[in-house]
């Protein structure tokens, strides 16, 4: 039976990275964030692993908190179209709230989302290049058209 639970858990967990991974490709802010998270219940079980009877009693609670966390990351995966902006301009977003949480300033939402927008298409116009990541020229370019 305890097989079966550590079983259970491990296909959660590998399914659950997998889908973070590919949201990290373009969202990497909102992905580590999913990723921590992910590995503190991980970490959180795997403590009580040695102990069979104690694993078995929060085996449960464990499994409940992934399947919570699976419906928080589907719901902020989606959650561009409530913001009225596209999957790309979302991760852009999200940095620019990092990024203001971080340094403890406040910066009105309708300006976030604005500048998401503005800066999704400065990097649309300068990654238009095939070797745009190789090009010193561009990526000089994409700086300062983002400063």
């Amino acid at each position: 039976m305890f097989s079966y639970l550590n079983t259970k858990i491990k296909i959660l967990e590998r399914l659950m990275r997998n889908e973070i991974k590919e949201y990290g490709k373009v969202n990497r802010v909102k992905a580590k964030a999913f990723s921590e998270k992910l590995n503190d219940l991980i970490d959180f079980y795997n403590r009580l692993r040695n102990d069979k009877q104690v694993a078995e009693e929060v085996f449960e609670d464990v499994i409940s908190e992934i399947m919570n966390l699976v419906k928080e990351f589907k719901e902020d995966k989606c959650s561009f179209e409530s913001l009225d902006i596209s999957f790309e301009e979302k991760a852009f977003y999200d940095i620019l709230k990092d990024v203001s949480i971080k340094h403890e300033f406040e910066y009105p939402h309708e300006k976030l989302l604005h500048l998401a927008k503005e800066i999704k298409k400065i990097v649309e116009d300068n990654s238009s290049y095939v070797d745009w990541d190789n090009r010193e020229d561009i990526k000089a370019n994409l700086k300062v058209d983002l400063i």
